[in-house]
């Protein structure tokens, strides 16, 4: 059964900024209508990126599922909360201000991969006296309280320093892995290049994964009796590879090159 009111976020494909009192949030939103009652899918994007990198994502989802793909304050077109610091917990408040005014209720499924399960997870703190107001979790290879915690800069300098100028994504062919159009590319892009300079360093990612630990989720089972998925990838094989080329390239001093050694060894660890 149908919705009886009519909302267009609920059943049509649709992206705007929204106004929320203090700035504007772009949304976006696809997929079937949603039925009465049902649970919507919540994306939320990793560090410095932008849903225009996560578009062909969001066009599979659709087929399947209501989605909403958001970007956080800074992020390419939302404007910057003018009172609050870009960290998960006022992104969080800010999210929900704006499905408030858009009229989309939970129940809600909460996706996010690498800092994206971080805000996730803030976001479903709020909801901690609704049991049912967050029904699923997807994490994707996420960083979590400890790893933050542990390393105070991802990567470290020294392998910064090794991995100068190295170019992940063409290391890994991720322009064609990504099978985007030539214009979903080069959106994609410019989106990137815009939400860097309109966050630059100000994101606050370590203080977003230090309140969250405050909140013990793991320890209290804060999601139980609903499902939480995990999806484990391979970042120490993508800090292995930046590694690998950058020696290659002769590029690091023998002490830049054993403490990037170290932390990779180390990494491994928290990564499994």
């Amino acid at each position: 059964m149908l919705n009886t009111h009519e909302n267009k976020w609920e059943s049509d494909a649709v992206a705007d900024l929204i106004d929320i009192g203090t700035h504007k949030l772009f949304i976006s939103t696809s997929g079937p209508p949603r039925r009465l009652g049902e649970p919507v899918i919540i994306f939320f994007t990793g560090a410095g990126g932008p849903v225009a990198t996560v578009c062909r994502l969001q066009r599979l989802l659709s087929d399947h599922f209501r989605v909403y793909f958001h970007d956080r304050g800074g992020y390419d077109r939302s404007q910057r909360n003018p009172n609050g610091s870009l960290d998960a917990q006022n992104g969080a408040t800010d999210l929900q201000k704006l499905l408030r005014i858009i009229e989309v209720a939970p129940p809600y499924v909460l996706m996010g991969p690498s800092y994206g399960g971080i805000a996730a997870r803030a976001f479903m703190e709020l909801y901690g006296d609704s049991p049912d107001a967050i029904v699923g979790l997807v994490l994707a290879d996420c960083g979590t309280e400890l790893v933050y915690q542990i390393y105070p800069k991802m990567p470290p300098a020294a392998l910064d320093a090794v991995g100068k100028d190295v170019d992940l994504g063409e290391l890994t062919h991720l322009r064609e892995a990504s099978k985007l159009t030539d214009e979903e590319w080069n959106t994609a892009m410019e989106a990137v290049e815009r939400t860097a300079k309109q966050i630059g360093k100000d994101e606050e990612i370590h203080r977003s994964a230090a309140i969250l630990a405050w909140s013990q989720q793991c320890s209290r089972h804060a999601l139980d009796p609903w499902p939480v998925s995990v999806v484990r990838c391979n970042m120490a094989k993508d800090f292995e590879m930046i590694y690998s080329e950058g020696v290659r390239r002769g590029q690091g001093t023998v002490q830049e090159r054993m403490d990037a050694v170290d932390f990779l060894e180390t990494f491994k660890t928290y990564d499994d």
